[in-house]
């Protein structure tokens, strides 16, 4: 169910999905973008724009309870 809603509140904020990758959400705003994936109950956020970013991680946190734990320093597949 937490995906249903969370998947809804991503489209509903402008994000669309990925077509090969369900658990891929990508958000453009002129030339800036917000790429989301989602595995299980973790995502990772990359962005070009740290406003842009920063607004994004607002809007989740506003709506969904989140924590930022670190930076990313390794990542299989991406």
């Amino acid at each position: 169910m937490w995906y249903e809603r969370f998947n809804s509140y991503l489209l509903q904020i402008g994000f669309t999905k990925c077509v090969t990758d369900p658990n891929v959400y990508i958000k453009c705003v002129l030339t800036h973008f917000v790429l989301l994936g989602l595995y299980v109950d973790d995502s990772i956020l990359v962005s070009d724009d740290e406003f842009f970013l920063h607004d994004i991680k607002y809007k989740l946190s506003y709506t969904f309870e989140m924590t930022n734990t670190s930076l990313i320093e390794f990542c299989l597949k991406i």
